[in-house]
């Protein structure tokens, strides 16, 4: 695992903690989380990474995310917030964790 993987991903997961939820926001959860899952592909793909628990539980917060983001054009919902938020808590932990790891990425 490297710093600039972590620094890619941190960049990513910057754009969770400006997520909204409503009815003209879908397309944009979309995009914001294939970046998250193309940033988390090299973590996941690393057999050394520190975050493997964390990517893990990462990836099926954005699964589960992914599946409402495709309803909210039509439906916003509680259940989608509450998605994000939980995706939200997640990120905050391993960004926390990142921090401490490689400070300048």
């Amino acid at each position: 695992m490297s710093c600039t993987q972590i620094s890619a991903l941190r960049t990513a997961l910057a754009s969770v903690g400006n997520l909204t939820v409503g009815s003209k926001t879908g397309s944009q959860v979309s995009a914001d989380l294939t970046k998250i899952e193309t940033a988390l592909t090299s973590l996941k793909n690393d057999p050394n990474s520190l975050y493997s628990a964390e990517v893990s539980e990462i990836t099926a917060d954005l699964s589960v995310l992914a599946e409402q983001a495709r309803g909210l054009t039509a439906h916003p919902s509680a259940t989608i917030r509450t998605a994000v938020n939980e995706l939200k808590r997640a990120v905050d932990v391993v960004t926390t964790g990142m921090r401490t790891d490689c400070p300048s990425s």
